[in-house]
């Protein structure tokens, strides 16, 4: 689940796992203590877990024909139990990899999905949540990437992530 220097990942990437800013690089390299100075960090890109909208993509034959995608039922899509279970099984890989350093910031999209998929891969991590538009996929026509309003994301996650940098 976790990917590095992919372009496509970076494309794709809903949130971002970020021990800090990073400087430019054409390539990741995510071997911890390898650093050639300390202004080099590491960034880790996660793409979120199972949505509803990927599920019924796939297994609903008449999800295209229909353009069921466009529909307001999958506006800012939630995670299923498989994907809750997808998170749950990142969470498990990091607390079990002794290299893996915990993160001074979590960087998450502003869609359902990618805030669930962040608290679920970093519960017990002591580490801050914030939401920006900047990692957000803002050019489908696809209800799932439409996001709820601010008020809505902070009624369910406000208290621990914080959306001071999000406008509706």
């Amino acid at each position: 689940m976790l990917v590095a220097a992919r372009p496509r990942a970076l494309v794709s990437a809903a949130f971002i796992l970020a021990r800090c800013a990073a400087r430019a690089a054409t390539t990741v390299a995510l071997r911890p203590g390898e650093a050639a100075s300390e202004d080099e960090k590491t960034i880790l890109f996660v793409r979120h877990a199972e949505g509803w909208h990927n599920k019924h993509a796939r297994e609903l034959p008449n999800w295209h024909a229909d353009a069921l995608g466009l529909t307001e039922a999958y506006r800012d899509a939630r995670l299923t139990p498989v994907g809750e279970g997808q998170a749950r099984a990142l969470n498990a890989e990091l607390v079990a990899n002794a290299t893996f350093a915990p993160p001074d910031v979590v960087v998450v999209s502003t869609l359902t999905r990618t805030i669930q998929t962040a608290a679920l891969a970093f519960e017990g991590f002591d580490v801050p949540f914030e939401a920006t538009e900047l990692c957000r996929e803002r050019i489908a026509d696809h209800e799932c990437d439409h996001r709820r309003t601010r008020a809505a994301l902070e009624a369910d996650f406000g208290s621990f992530v914080d959306f001071s940098n999000v406008v509706d």
